[in-house]
């Protein structure tokens, strides 16, 4: 009886720590979640995962099918950068994984992320509906949850009036490492005054640190994605889609960001309401430091102002594309007690005429800033409100403010109103070339921009089956030393075999610009080395100086023949004030400044010829006794064409 107690005992024993280890069994590998799977519901996998960690990376894969669960995640033991938890739809198609925020007055949520870390969510729907006076959050995150990936979901609610929803919202004291990649967030339903239908709205104080809110796309919200108290945050190639949905409406609202935010190739259209009632911005940064904010598309028609910088430090605005193509009362840039900002190389479009509330390209009060390289494109009735004051044109902007000296105010050719990609003559307008910047050094759809003279605005137009050369030449006659500029007029420019017999293999004709430089494509030429030739309708040919240069297809390139007479083969240039030229007077393009040139300009100055001819050496408009002078000097001096092929 003792021995059959004993064996009892120990068998008892034994199944009750067969029992707690099965219980206690930590998750590792694959799991399917639904009919038939391993666990029946979300709520049941979530159960196991929280109360007994894991031990390796771990799969959730969901079902086809809709569920209706509210699902809280708290912390969860064993997981790490390597024990990853990833719940996935088991099709790879967000449609197919339906989860729906039930309707609680306790639990308003989808998912409740509580203090858990290394999660990802991918490929699923999150859905739910706010009705009444409610406010429902799809996704929140709570107490320090780290490492949470949301990638490739859908995010969607039906609101109704006087409802609030947020599709993912945190209030963590710290949230770290949050990457929301590739999602779309969208909501249907009634709009209005007390309507509120926002994206990402992250709040949590002291805050977040290293979040990625990155390729998603943002339809008919009130706010696309709010940020605030954040460290390194990047917010990149999102489309963001605004309607005027509530009476405040945002693209991207950011608010005592630091250490290095960057909001880079976006594209933002909205269209808001502009009234006492209704404000709108497609960009707001309050209270941040170290921003850059770069080859942005941002299209806005009405609202308030597109762009709203405010109390920030250290803000530089590079290479975006700000237009407003009508609507009322929209203003491209403002900004307000702000210190330090840097304004380069950007494209304001500006078409609004509305006397009764006219929208300019730049207001700007009470901030120490810098502006330069830009291109305004207004038919509103003034470009800026410099401290409460209307400026009305470039010029008197630049003698108030000191500021934009460089810039320009050229028409604009857009591929369309709601694509601001550039095309037609802009392409190649040299006005449009700004200067190059080491912090932003590709476009908005990734293309490597010029590195010599990059193009204002979000977008490069790059051709990958060209050879692209950015050219800088003085003409003689043309140059003024006094100003460092010289008068407009077109080049063509010859690429030419390295090696005998010389051949010209491709060629492009531009204009030079008052600063010497123009843009040149060549979609004949194979990559390799070439002497660059350049012709002028009264010039000296000029080649580039001894040995060639290596031209490479897709690629972009730059020759200077300013700088050094060495620059051009057989030291054929002349130097005038600090600048080397092409020498003038070779009329009739024979290679020679001799006699039969210096007739021929003297005969056209006896007659008072006048107008755009090959005859004015000078290119005043007018042939006279200047024209003939500098014809005159070039031929004593027995100027010819240096190239290879006299030798």
């Amino acid at each position: 009886m003792k021995n059959f107690d004993k064996v009892f005992f120990l068998s008892l024993v034994i199944s009750l720590l067969t029992v707690y280890t099965n219980s206690y069994s930590q998750l590792s590998g694959n799991y399917i979640i639904g009919p038939g799977g391993n666990y029946a519901t979300i709520n049941s996998a979530v159960n196991d995962l929280v109360n007994d960690g894991v031990n390796g990376p771990v799969i959730f894969n969901i079902k086809p099918g809709s569920y209706y669960e509210s699902v809280n995640i708290n912390v969860v033991s064993g997981t790490s950068l390597t024990n990853t938890v990833t719940f996935k739809s088991q099709s790879g198609v967000a449609d197919d994984v339906i989860w729906y925020s039930i309707k609680s007055d306790t639990n308003n949520f989808a998912l409740r992320i509580n203090g858990a870390d290394f999660l990802t969510f991918r490929n699923l729907t999150f859905t739910g509906d706010s009705i009444g006076n409610q406010q429902r959050k799809i996704v929140e995150l709570f107490d320090n949850s780290n490492n949470i990936s949301f990638l490739y979901n859908v995010f969607k609610t039906n609101n109704t009036f006087i409802s609030s929803t947020f599709l993912i919202y945190s209030n963590s004291a710290y949230c770290n490492d949050l990457k929301i990649i590739g999602n779309s967030f969208s909501a249907t339903g009634q709009v209005g005054y007390r309507v509120n239908r926002e994206g990402i709205k992250l709040e949590g104080y002291p805050g977040l640190i290293r979040t990625q809110i990155s390729n998603n796309v943002f339809t008919d919200l009130s706010s696309a994605i709010t940020v605030y108290n954040s460290e390194s945050l990047l917010i990149e190639k999102n489309t963001i889609k605004m309607g005027n949905i509530s009476s405040m409406n945002f693209g991207i609202f950011l608010y005592n960001c630091t250490e290095y935010t960057r909001v880079l190739k976006n594209r933002i259209t909205s269209a808001y309401a502009c009234g006492s009632t209704n404000v709108g911005y497609s960009l707001l940064t309050y209270y941040c430091l170290n921003s850059l904010i770069a080859n942005n598309f941002i299209l806005f028609e009405g609202g308030s102002v597109a762009v709203l910088s405010i109390n920030n430090i250290n803000q530089r605005f590079i290479h975006n594309t700000i237009a407003s193509f009508g609507g009322l009362c929209p203003n491209n840039l403002g900004i307000y007690n702000c210190d330090s900002v840097t304004l380069k190389n950007n494209i304001y479009v500006n078409f609004n005429t509305d006397p009764l509330s006219p929208g300019v390209p730049y207001t700007i009060s009470n901030t120490t800033f810098t502006s330069d390289n830009n291109n305004f494109y207004y038919h509103a009735p003034y470009i800026a409100r410099y401290n409460e004051v209307n400026i009305p044109n470039l010029e008197a902007w630049t003698s108030i403010s000191g500021k934009d000296q460089n810039s320009k105010a050229e028409e604009v050719s857009f591929v369309s109103p709601i694509d601001l990609h550039l095309e037609g003559y802009s392409i190649s307008d040299y006005d449009l070339k700004g200067i190059p910047d080491s912090e932003v050094v590709d476009d908005i759809d990734g293309n490597r921009r010029d590195p010599f003279y990059p193009t204002k605005g979000a977008d490069e137009p790059f051709y990958p089956d060209n050879i692209s050369v950015s050219l800088s030449i003085y003409i003689e006659g043309f140059y003024d030393p006094f100003s460092n500029t010289q008068i407009q007029d077109t080049v063509t420019c010859y690429l030419r075999s390295s090696s005998a017999p010389y051949d010209i293999v491709d060629s492009s004709a531009a204009v030079l610009i008052t600063e010497g430089k123009s843009s040149l494509r060549f979609f004949n030429a194979p990559t390799g080395n070439y002497y660059l030739t350049v012709k002028h309708r009264n010039s000296l040919e000029t080649w580039s100086k001894n040995g060639g240069e290596s031209l490479t297809r897709g690629e972009f390139a730059a020759y200077d023949f300013t700088y050094s007479i060495a620059q051009a083969y057989g030291n054929n240039l002349v130097l005038k004030g600090s600048e080397y030229c092409a020498y003038s007077g070779d009329i009739n393009q024979d290679g020679a400044i001799d006699l039969t040139d210096v007739i021929a300009v003297y005969n056209s100055s006896n007659s008072f010829l006048t107008g755009y001819v090959t005859l004015d050496v000078n290119g005043d408009s007018v042939v006279d006794l200047q024209d003939v002078v500098i014809v005159y000097n070039n031929t004593v001096k027995f100027i010819l064409t240096k190239d290879h092929r006299q030798f």
